[in-house]
């Protein structure tokens, strides 16, 4: 999980630069910040962080792996609200910021350890390499957060239903 709260810390700067980049209104505006500033960059500091673990002990197996890529997730999911439940604070009363606490912990959580399991897509015969589960984890993120962005209900159902076939995709894939 350390590696989680490190990776949350060592993404945020780079956040804030790419962000200043690209004026936040207008479609292009969501979908630079949904797949480049956010997308990219977490991914790119989770998968950092599961490549920092795997040469400091490698895994056993990709079981072993793919608990790594959770525990990692879910440290920068940690980070990660924390950051917004301070912004909640500040902007919404305080039963608003309980309910958008809720709604956080639930939906990004989720996608943080599915992108994560996505990283064992990438892991064969003990090595880790970025590959298709690294893009992956992007396509995912960044969809989420344009559909986040676009604040669209039917993007969002139609993203739950990637992210479940995505979830039975790696598990059936980790199994084999």
């Amino acid at each position: 999980m350390i590696g989680g709260f490190i990776a949350c810390l060592v993404s945020l700067p780079f956040e804030a630069a790419l962000k200043s980049l690209m004026p936040e209104g207008g479609s292009l505006g969501i979908i630079f910040n949904a797949f480049v500033t956010f997308a990219l960059v977490e991914e790119l500091a989770k998968a950092l962080a599961a490549i920092s673990c795997e040469y400091r002990c490698p895994a056993r197996d990709r079981r072993d792996f793919a608990r790594r890529c959770i525990l990692i997730a879910i440290g920068f999911s940690i980070v990660e609200n924390s950051f917004y439940a301070n912004s909640f604070l500040e902007r919404f009363s305080r039963d608003q910021s309980a309910m958008l606490l809720v709604v956080r912990l639930l939906m990004p959580t989720v996608l943080h350890v599915l992108c994560g399991l996505l990283y064992t897509l990438d892991y064969n015969n003990r090595r880790f390499e970025l590959r298709w589960g690294f893009v992956s984890a992007i396509a995912l993120h960044g969809i989420y957060d344009v559909a986040t962005g676009f604040a669209q209900l039917k993007l969002t159902a139609l993203l739950l239903l990637f992210s479940f076939t995505g979830v039975g995709i790696v598990v059936r894939r980790s199994a084999t």
